[in-house]
Parts: structure tokens; C-alpha cells; sequence
């Protein structure tokens, strides 16, 4: 970790306790297929209508059958099962249980003969920063003549806005400027002083933008005259003492950048305090008026703790078998990571995404049966996709592969478990610009495992990590899904909705797709 912020010896506790319990979790059930695929019941056929196309016939002794027979239903559930348990707690990134997941993970793909897929490993290990203002170094202190008062934040003073954790030091004088209109400013001199507005319950925005172009180092508001609204503890307690605790984790550390223009709620009892200690001219409304300096100086302090956690992503390779097309490697991803815990309720992320999850492992499975591919290929299990496609960023930013590979295209598969049998959703579609040849062979392959016309969801082309690889590297993609629902993002996601049997479909679907471009020329567009 860097700076001063340290986790307490609980939750160092709970962490530990909780990977514990994930190994025996792993011991339980990370054994290998064959003991899985004998003798285990299976879900019923899907109905006739929903396979009303029937599926080509293949030798029982191909590479392609043996893979497709390699897919379990039972299996599938079962790691769909363990990743959306309560035990998980929803997968945050970061958090020990995401770190379990990827142990789980890593301990399969060890027993199932896959190579390390990282640089360093089989993790692709990445910081994480979270900042949080230390109350010991926030402080807001006036000054008059000898004497000096301190402020209390979340009772005297306030933040507005939620974005105010940033270090800071700032002292200078105070000037009033009425409400900080265009003719309020006229003539005032503001450099290097804090502006005081009077605030009449409109939007400050304005008047501080006004104030910022007229040199002044911030905006101290107080409830001016008219002001008719709630009162600032209010409005603005709660948000200011959050901005004291941990804000939301970032991939870079923000420390260093340049902060927003200071903003200070001063409350109306503190405000009509600090006139009396410094003996203020007031107005016969009991304000300063504009121009006026109110008799007092103002110094801010804010000072950031950064901590750092990680988080990972799990890199499993298979080796391609042709002597020049194994150097090219089709990348397969999911999410691993959910949005965890929110006031004490636990989001299991059922579809979103252990259904990926699991769907990526039963490939795992099916890539064993089929043997090598002529192309080689990467499991990707990444992280951090729910607070915004950061392990697919952080891959695609360097692109590392085994044996001086380099990658070619990438499937992503995501939230595959709701929606109606026939329904299968996917983007690039042939109206998407970056319509290429895995959508083609996506859109052909369908009938095989009893889907419909396929559905263009192309307007959530930015919402899942296939938009990295496309975007960074310039690789054909697409992105498979069921479809959304109105258990996303809620703790309703759970794993007894989930139909294993569409997302074994699907699962085989890719795998199809994946022996159709195996040695194919590849279009990352029209």
C-alpha cells in the first residue's frame, strides 16, 4: 500500500477467513471433467419448437463432437452456482472473495492442462487506488487579527459537490461580492481571495464561475438574505462526511491532478458566528455588503490518503498446432467481477456474469476434448469490467502473450443465462460498421444449436469488454449476450433464474464458431 491508509487488523481478518473458506470451496469442487460427466442427470431436450432447426451431423470421432460432448449442463450449474453464491458476495473488484474467484479459477485450469497465460503467470495483476480524505488534515480555519476560529466539517461548513477529496492548501481573505452576479463583481478586486456569496437558492454556477475568471482562489457560500431552502446540514451533511471516507476505487492515482475549484457551504449559524467574532460591518440585513471585506482570513486544508489494493486478471493459454498459425491467438473473455455488496444486500451477479464465467470454463472443458486448434487460444477472465472495462483495458494496453504471440480476434461472452430459448443477441450485427467475419460465422452457426434469428444489440457496443479489444487493438469481436432483463444490477440476479441449458447452447455455439475461424482469413469489418 502507499500513504497513510492502512487496513484495520479486522478486515485483514475477514479477508483471510474468507479465502480460506474459498479453497475448501475449490477443494470441494475444482475436480476434474471426467468425474463430472459420468453418470450426472441432464436437463431436459430444449422443446421442439425452440430446436425446430435441426443440428448438422458430425462424426462422433471428431475434434468438433468430442468438444461439443465435452459441454455439461451439470458442471456448467455447478461453477454458476459457486460464483453467484453468497459466499462470493457479489465479486467486487476488488474484494478477497474476487480473489478467490481467481484462485478457483487458476486451480481448474492447472488440472486441466492450460498453460500460464500472463507474463508473470497466470495472473495479470493490476493497481488500484482509493483516496479518501484524512480528517485529521481537513480542516477550515478563520482568522482575525490574534484570535482564530476552526470550522467543523458536516456542522459548520459543507461540500456541494460530490467531487471535493483532493489535497488543498488555501489561505487568503475574504471579500464579499454580494450574489455574484456580473455587476456584483464590478470593480472588486479578487485576487488571491476568497469570494463570499450571498446565496439565494439558485444555482451557484455562475457566480462561481465569475468569481474563478475574477482571480479568486475559491467560493465561500453562506444562505444569503432570501435564501428560503433547507438549511445546508441538511442538504449537505451526509455528502460532505462521505467525502472523509473511501471514495470509489480508480485505476490511476489521482493524487496528483489538478483539483476543481474550491466550493465552501458555510452554514448560516457559522457564517452570522464568524461576522460577530470579527466585528463585521453588516448591513441592516445583517450581511456584509458587496465589496465589503468582512474582517477575517481563511485558510483551507484537505489532504488525501491513497491506498492501494489490486485486483487480476486470469490468463490461460492453449497452444495452436499449425506452424505458423499458432503464433496468432483468438482470445476468449468474461467478466468475472459483479458489483458485490450494497447497504449489508448482497448482488450475486448471476448472470452478469457467472453465467459468462462458467460458460468460459465449460470452453476450457470442450478445448481439452477437441485438442489443440490450429490457432492458439487465450481464456481471458478479466476484472474491474463493472467499474468501467478496466481489465480489458489493462490487457489490451499491453497485449502480452506466450511464445511471442500476438492476438488475432476476440469472443466475449456475457450475461448468457435469461431470456426466451430462441433469443440470442449480439453486436457486431450485420448493421454495425464493424460487421466482420466471427459475426458472419456467429450469424451462420446459430440454427446449429437451436437459435433464431439472431438479435442486434449493437447499441450496447460500449457496455462489455469486447469494445477494448475492437477499439485499442483493432481486432474483429463480437460480443454475445440473452438479452437484458429486470434483474440486472439488482439482488434479484440469482442463480436459480438462470437457464443452464441456453447458456450450454451458447457455449457450444462459440466453440463452433471458434472451430469454423480456426484457420479462416479473418475481417475486422465490412
Amino acid at each position: 500500500m502507499t500513504g497513510s491508509g492502512v487496513r484495520g487488523a479486522t478486515a485483514n481478518d475477514r479477508g483471510e477467513a474468507t479465502i480460506r473458506l474459498g479453497f475448501a470451496l475449490v477443494a470441494l469442487i475444482g475436480f476434474g471433467p471426467a468425474q463430472w460427466a459420468l453418470g450426472l442427470p441432464q436437463e431436459p431436450a430444449p422443446s421442439e419448437a425452440a430446436l425446430r432447426q435441426p443440428a448438422q451431423e458430425l462424426a462422433p470421432d471428431s475434434p468438433l463432437a468430442k468438444g461439443l460432448a465435452a459441454i455439461v449442463q451439470e458442471r456448467l450449474r455447478a461453477d454458476l452456482e459457486f460464483f453467484a453464491s453468497d459466499a462470493m458476495r457479489g465479486r467486487n473488484t476488488p474484494s478477497p472473495e474476487l480473489r478467490i474467484a481467481a484462485l478457483f479459477l487458476k486451480s481448474r485450469m492447472q488440472s486441466l492442462g492450460f498453460q500460464p497465460g500472463a507474463e508473470n503467470g497466470w495472473f495479470q495483476d493490476y493497481p488500484i487506488f482509493t483516496q479518501r480524505l484524512d480528517p485529521a488534515q481537513t480542516s477550515l480555519v478563520a482568522s482575525f487579527g490574534e484570535q482564530s476560529r476552526s470550522l467543523g466539517l458536516g456542522e459548520d461548513y459543507f461540500f456541494q459537490l460530490p467531487n471535493q477529496s483532493y489535497d488543498l492548501a488555501l489561505e487568503g481573505q475574504v471579500l464579499c461580492v454580494g450574489e455574484g452576479s456580473k455587476e456584483d463583481l464590478e470593480g472588486l478586486d479578487l485576487q488571491g481571495k476568497w469570494a463570499l456569496v450571498l446565496d439565494r437558492g439558485k444555482f451557484l454556477s455562475k457566480a462561481i464561475k465569475a468569481c474563478q475568471g475574477a482571480g479568486a482562489i475559491g467560493v465561500l457560500a453562506t444562505p444569503g438574505p432570501t435564501y428560503e431552502r433547507d438549511s445546508y446540514a441538511q442538504k449537505y451533511r451526509l455528502r460532505s462526511l462521505d467525502q472523509l471516507a473511501a471514495s470509489k476505487p480508480r485505476l490511476t492515482n489521482s493524487a496528483g491532478e489538478d483539483a476543481p475549484f474550491p466550493l465552501i457551504m458555510l452554514g448560516r449559524d457559522a457564517a452570522k458566528g464568524l461576522w460577530v467574532a470579527a466585528g463585521s460591518p453588516l448591513s441592516a440585513a445583517g450581511y456584509p455588503a458587496t465589496g465589503v471585506d468582512p474582517g477575517f482570513q481563511l485558510r483551507e486544508q484537505r489532504k488525501l490518503r491513497i491506498e492501494q489494493q489490486s485486483a487480476s486478471n486470469l490468463c490461460a493459454f492453449w497452444p495452436g498446432s499449425d506452424p505458423q498459425l499458432a503464433k496468432e491467438t483468438m482470445i476468449l473473455s468474461a467478466h468475472y467481477d459483479h458489483v458485490g455488496v450494497k447497504d449489508g444486500v448482497i448482488y450475486n451477479g448471476a448472470d452478469d456474469n457467472a453465467s459468462g464465467t462458467s460458460g468460459l470454463l465449460a470452453l476450457a472443458d470442450a478445448l481439452v476434448a477437441y485438442g489443440p486448434m490450429q490457432r492458439s487460444v487465450l481464456l481471458l477472465w478479466v476484472s474491474g469490467e463493472e467499474k468501467g472495462l478496466w481489465g480489458s483495458k489493462v490487457w489490451v494496453d499491453n497485449p502480452w502473450l506466450p511464445e511471442s504471440c500476438h492476438a488475432v480476434l476476440n469472443i466475449n461472452i456475457d450475461m448468457i443465462g435469461r431470456a426466451p430459448g430462441m433469443d440470442l443477441c449480439i453486436t457486431p450485427s450485420m448493421d454495425h460498421p464493424s460487421f466482420n467475419s466471427l459475426s458472419r460465422a456467429a450469424y451462420d452457426l446459430a440454427a446449429e444449436e437451436g437459435f433464431g434469428d439472431l438479435i442486434s444489440q449493437d447499441e450496447f457496443w460500449s457496455s462489455s469488454d469486447h469494445k477494448n479489444f475492437a477499439e485499442t487493438l483493432g481486432l474483429p469481436v463480437i460480443f454475445l449476450s440473452a438479452g437484458d432483463h429486470e434483474d440486472y444490477h439488482k439482488p434479484t440476479d440469482t442463480a436459480e433464474k438462470i437457464d443452464v441449458q441456453k447458456s450450454t447452447r451458447i457455449v457450444r455455439l462459440v466453440l463452433r464458431v471458434l472451430d469454423r475461424v480456426q484457420a479462416a482469413p479473418l475481417s475486422s469489418g465490412k
